[in-house]
């Protein structure tokens, strides 16, 4: 299981976070820059944008991003989010 080590440096495991601690510890990566692989990855393989203004705002926004501290946590954060959502709507 993946784990988180929060501040005051105790380790969690993900899935027994708060809700609320990972909705905040997100917003924390975000504000500190990081992106996830999973953006990186989309810019490095997506598609490309179609004409010339669209291309121009695109390749500002990947100069952006590769220069940005990059946290796997943020992928697992977002996953358990949705595994949580999912398993409320599944009841």
């Amino acid at each position: 299981m993946k784990t988180w080590k929060t501040k005051d440096g105790r380790q969690i495991e993900i899935k027994d976070m708060e809700t609320s601690h990972i909705k905040n510890t997100l917003a924390m990566l975000k504000r500190k820059g990081f992106i996830s692989p999973k953006t990186l990855s989309y810019y490095l393989f997506g598609p490309t944008p179609n004409g010339d203004g669209a291309n121009d705002a695109y390749e500002m926004e990947f100069n952006n991003l590769v220069n940005r501290p990059i946290s796997p946590f943020i992928n697992y954060f977002e996953d358990e989010l949705i595994r949580r959502k999912n398993h409320i709507t599944s009841k």
